[in-house]
């Protein structure tokens, strides 16, 4: 890649990887796309990675594939260009290395400011906007954000990865760096989730003045939602509906198909609606969220969460799901899991 040939005007560098909802890569393939994008090369990146998996096909072992990246420039006509860099995963090891040397290589096209987009899984519904929250290297780009574009900043947290590291290595050397994290469900968040990507991106297209239309991204995610509801609503028929029926030859019990009570239901409702006060941090659901998910795979992060659901004043909400984890239902998926993680 020679460098030299590619003269970008003030850029900014967006790097993005896969994550929860897929919200940074769903929004960064949408704005090579519409953005006309120019290929500069992949980025050597092979020394980070090991392997973990191997394929087999037909009982011969492949040659080894490693996640590759790859760097764009986007010209914006007429304003501010940008660097874009999308990787296939976040490395396995010497994650700060990895991100110093991204860095090198945006130094050498001028870059000045960098920006990654994440995903914040909280207990909102589908119907709910995705707002988008904001950390950054210095307190007046919060305040940029906030003036320009309305974002919230996020109190209290943690970036897990290297939405997180890039961010902190880019402040290390001076260079204004701002994560932003878009709302999605928790029950969305392994599947691709476009209203938060659509978020993130009218954000960068306001505060870098880009000329994007996201017309597109907005049709398919109001188009995704009301698949999604559609979804949501057959499910719980299918519950209540199951409710009502004694099921005949199965070790299933009645309390396993029983439909959420009206107590239930406000108790779920309120804690949605909880989740939008002012008083907890969106941050704090989006850990308690990553926390539940380590707890199926592994017991012994219960007793973390026990104890972030202490901290809050939250187990209350929590407790019917947080018995769940040690229920006969909850141990027979712990130990599958366990049994797959044996065979992986």
């Amino acid at each position: 890649m020679k460098h030299d040939e590619t003269k970008l005007n003030d850029p900014w560098l967006v790097a993005v990887w896969p994550g929860m909802g897929k919200v940074a890569v769903v929004a960064a393939n949408y704005l090579l796309r519409e953005l006309d994008a120019e290929p500069l090369g992949p980025f050597q990146d092979e020394e980070f990675f090991g392997t973990n998996v191997v394929r087999i096909r037909s009982g011969i072992v492949s040659p080894e594939l490693k996640p590759r990246g790859q760097l764009f420039a986007v010209r914006n006509t007429g304003g501010r260009d940008l660097l874009v860099f999308v990787s296939e995963e976040q490395p396995d090891v010497r994650g700060h290395a990895y991100c110093d040397r991204l860095l090198d290589l945006a130094a050498e096209h001028g870059v000045q400011r960098v920006v990654t987009f994440a995903a914040l899984v909280t207990p909102t519904q589908p119907s709910a906007p995705s707002r988008v929250f904001a950390v950054a290297s210095r307190r007046e780009l919060l305040e940029e954000l906030a003036r320009t574009v309305g974002t919230r900043s996020l109190a209290d947290g943690e970036l897990v990865g290297l939405n997180g590291t890039l961010l902190a290595r880019a402040a290390a050397r001076g260079l204004d760096a701002m994560g932003l994290l878009a709302e999605v469900p928790a029950l969305a968040a392994g599947v691709p989730y476009l209203k938060a990507a659509a978020s993130v991106l009218d954000v960068l297209r306001r505060v870098a003045d880009l000329d994007l239309d996201l017309a597109e991204i907005h049709r398919q995610a109001e188009a995704f939602e009301r698949n999604l509801e559609s979804l949501l609503g057959q499910l719980q028929a299918l519950q209540e509906g199951a409710a009502k029926v004694e099921p005949e030859g199965s070790f299933a019990t009645q309390a396993e198909f029983r439909a959420p009570s009206d107590e239930e239901e406000e108790d779920a409702e309120r804690a949605v609606a909880d989740s939008d006060s002012p008083e907890i941090d969106p941050a704090v659901f989006a850990q308690i969220e990553a926390l539940f998910l380590k707890a199926q795979q592994d017991r012994r992060a219960a007793y973390e969460l026990k104890e972030r659901l202490d901290d809050y004043g939250l187990f209350d909400r929590y407790e019917d799901r947080f018995l769940d984890l040690f229920s006969p239902k909850g141990e027979e998926n712990d130990e599958r899991a366990a049994g797959s993680r044996d065979a992986a």
